[in-house]
C-alpha cells in the first residue's frame, strides 16, 4: 500500500514573527487602496474646508499636516479625525518601495551591470531636464534619441538586455518617489513674496503678504543700514522677551493682534462730528408732512434715493409708485401716514448713511459704533497702548482673522524696551499702517517699525516701462508687460528683460522666479504705471520636472519594449 503524497503547507500570516506582519501589511495592495481611498477624501473635505476656512489655512490643515482633527466651529461634515497630506504620502512613499523591494528580483544580467545602466540613464535625465527644460524641441528630440538607443540595446540580447528588463517600472516608481519628496521639500522650504513699484523705482527685496517681522534698523553710513529683523513666530506670545547681540536693548512683547485696524483719535472725533450733523440734517429734512414733496422731487433725481423711498412706502402697507412727487403730495394730506412715512424715510435713510461710514472702515467705523452706541466720545477712547507719541494719538482695535484668499491681515503691537541696564526706554506702538518711529539709544538713532516680512536679492531691480492692455470693452487682460533693468553690483549684470504673462524671469536657474501679478497705477501719482510680481523662491523646483522626466521615460521604455517583443514573437510564429 503506498502512502499519499504529502504536500508541505504554506506558512500562514499568523506563524509568521510580528515585524514580518507588520512589513507584509506595509507593503501590502490592501494598504495601497486604503491611502487612495483616504487621500480621495482629504482631497474632496480639503477642497470644500477652503470655502469655511482660505486657501491658505486650509492647505495648512489638511494637506500640509499629520492629521487633522475636527475643532469647534468646523462644518457638520468634517469628521472627528482624518490622516493629513504628509501622513498619506509618507505611507503611499513607503507602501510603493517598500512593495517594490520586496518583489525586486536578483538581475539576470549582475549588479555591476544593472547599477551601471541605472546610473546612465538616470544621469542622462537629469543633465537633459537640467539644460534642455526650456528648449521643447531639443529635450523632446534628446529624449526620444536616449530613448531609441536604449531600446536599441535591450533588443541585441547583450548582458544591458537582461539588466534593463524592469528599468521601466523602476524608473516610474523612482519618478514618483521624487515628485513626493519634491512636494515636501515645496511644502517646507519654498518661500512666496511680492514685489510692487512704481515705473521709475528701484527695489532690491520682495514682501509677504501674510508674514510680517518686526524691523529695527540703524544707518552706518549713508549707503548702509543695518537691520535686526526679529519674525513674526517671535512676536505672537506676549510677555516674550528678545534680545540680539547688535541692540543695546532688549524688546518685550505686551500685546499682540493677529489682525486690526488702525484708528486716528482726531480723524475720529471728526468723523463723528460729521456724522451726527449729517443726522441731524436728515432729521430737519424729514420732519413735517409739508416737507415730504421737496424731498420726494429730489429724490426722484437718483435712483438710490426712490428704492429707499420705494422701500419706505412698501414698509407702511402702501404700493410703491413711479411718480414719488405724487404719492408724496397724496400722502401729506393724511397726517397718520405722513408721520409713519417719515419715520420710515428717517430711519432707513440713517442707516444707508452709517452703513456707508461703516464701509470706510478705520476711525469712521469706530465714529460710528460711538454714535450708535450713545457714549460721549472720550469715554469711548481706549486708553494709550504705549508711551510712545505715536500711541498718544493713534490705538489699533483688534479685528477677526481674515480667512479669505485675498484677504491680507494687519497685525499690531505693543513692545516695550529696556536698556541692558535695566533702564525701562519706553513702548511702542506698532502696525504696518504706521511709518517707522526713531528710537534714540546711548547716542544711536534706531527706526522701529513692524513691516511685512522683507526677502532681499542679490540684484536690484527698476521698473522701466509698463504696458497695460485689455480687450475692448472687458476687463479681460490682453498684454500685462513690464520692462525692468536688472543691476547686479556683485556679478557686474547690467540688462533689461521684459516680464508678461506666461513668461517669467527666472534667476539661480528657476530656484528664484518672478511672475507678473498685477498692475495699475500709482496711487500718488496716476501719470505713472505701477506692477506687482509674485516671486517664489523654491529649493524644489526641479524635483517635478526631473520626476516627470523619470515617470514619461520610464513608461515609454516599458511600453515600446513589451511592444516590439510581441512584434518580435509574431514574427517568429
Amino acid at each position: 500500500m503506498n502512502a499519499p503524497d504529502t504536500v508541505s503547507p504554506t506558512p500562514s500570516t499568523a506563524s509568521l514573527n510580528p515585524l514580518m506582519r507588520v512589513w507584509n501589511f506595509l507593503t501590502s495592495f490592501k494598504l495601497a487602496v486604503i491611502i487612495f481611498s483616504a487621500a480621495i477624501v482629504l482631497v474632496i473635505a480639503g477642497t470644500y474646508a477652503q470655502v469655511h476656512e482660505g486657501l491658505y489655512m486650509a492647505q495648512e490643515r489638511w494637506f500640509k499636516s499629520w492629521g487633522v482633527l475636527r475643532k469647534s466651529g468646523d462644518v457638520w461634515w468634517t469628521p472627528p479625525a482624518w490622516p493629513g497630506g504628509y501622513l498619506l504620502g509618507t505611507l503611499f512613499l513607503i507602501n510603493m518601495l517598500g512593495a517594490h523591494f520586496r518583489r525586486f528580483k536578483f538581475p539576470p544580467g549582475g549588479w555591476g551591470t544593472m547599477i551601471l545602466h541605472y546610473a546612465i540613464v538616470i544621469l542622462a535625465l537629469f543633465v537633459i531636464t537640467t539644460y534642455l527644460l526650456w528648449s521643447p524641441f531639443y529635450f523632446s528630440f534628446t529624449l526620444v534619441c536616449l530613448l531609441g538607443a536604449d531600446l536599441f540595446l535591450a533588443t541585441q540580447g547583450t548582458k544591458i538586455t537582461a539588466s534593463g528588463r524592469k528599468i521601466g517600472i523602476d524608473l516610474v516608481h523612482l519618478g514618483i518617489a521624487v515628485l513626493l519628496l519634491g512636494q515636501l521639500a515645496t511644502d517646507l522650504f519654498a518661500k512666496e513674496t511680492h514685489l510692487a513699484f512704481g515705473e521709475g523705482d528701484t527695489k532690491h527685496y520682495s514682501e509677504s503678504h501674510q508674514e510680517t517681522e518686526l524691523a529695527i534698523c540703524r544707518d552706518l553710513n549713508p549707503d548702509e543700514e543695518e537691520v535686526v529683523a526679529i519674525p513674526e513666530a517671535m512676536l505672537v506670545k506676549p510677555g516674550n522677551s528678545i534680545s540680539d547681540p547688535k541692540l543695546p536693548f532688549s524688546v518685550k512683547i505686551e500685546q499682540w493682534q493677529g489682525n486690526s485696524e488702525l484708528i486716528d483719535r482726531d480723524e475720529a472725533t471728526k468723523q463723528v462730528s460729521t456724522i451726527n450733523q449729517a443726522m441731524a440734517t436728515l432729521e430737519s429734512k424729514y420732519a413735517t408732512p409739508e416737507m415730504l414733496v421737496t424731498a420726494a422731487e429730489s429724490a426722484q433725481k437718483t435712483p438710490a434715493r426712490m428704492l429707499v423711498w420705494h422701500d419706505a412706502l412698501k414698509a407702511i402697507g402702501l404700493p410703491a409708485e413711479e411718480d414719488l412727487v405724487a404719492a408724496a403730495q397724496r400722502i401729506s394730506k393724511d397726517s397718520a401716514q405722513a408721520t409713519n412715512l417719515l419715520k420710515e424715510l428717517r430711519n432707513r435713510f440713517k442707516t444707508e448713511m452709517l452703513t456707508r461710514f461703516q464701509s470706510e472702515g478705520g476711525s469712521a467705523a469706530f465714529a460710528v459704533d460711538v454714535v450708535k452706541n450713545g457714549k460721549a466720545l472720550e469715554a469711548s477712547f481706549p486708553a494709550p497702548q504705549a508711551s510712545s507719541p505715536v500711541a498718544a494719538r493713534y490705538f489699533t482695535k483688534a479685528q477677526p482673522e481674515g480667512r479669505d484668499m485675498d484677504a491680507r491681515n494687519i497685525p499690531a503691537a505693543a513692545v516695550l524696551l529696556t536698556a541692558r541696564d535695566g533702564r525701562t526706554i519706553g513702548s511702542w506702538l506698532i502696525t504696518p499702517n504706521l511709518k517707522e518711529q526713531t528710537v534714540s539709544v546711548d547716542g544711536s538713532d534706531y527706526r522701529i517699525s513692524l513691516r511685512f516680512a522683507r526677502s532681499y536679492h542679490p540684484f536690484s531691480m527698476t521698473l522701466m516701462k509698463t504696458t497695460h492692455e485689455k480687450y475692448e470693452g472687458t476687463e479681460t487682460p490682453k498684454d500685462f508687460r513690464s520692462k525692468v533693468l536688472i543691476q547686479d553690483r556683485i556679478t557686474g549684470e547690467n540688462r533689461e528683460v521684459e516680464i508678461f504673462m506666461n513668461s517669467p524671469l527666472r534667476f539661480d536657474k528657476g530656484n528664484l522666479t518672478f511672475f507678473q501679478s498685477q498692475m495699475g497705477r500709482v496711487p500718488s501719482d496716476a501719470s505713472r504705471g505701477s506692477s506687482e510680481f509674485q516671486v517664489v523662491q523654491n529649493p524644489g523646483w526641479f524635483s517635478p520636472y526631473f520626476g516627470c522626466a523619470l515617470v514619461a521615460y520610464g513608461m515609454c521604455r516599458h511600453f515600446f519594449l513589451h511592444l516590439l517583443r510581441f512584434f518580435k514573437r509574431k514574427k517568429s510564429l
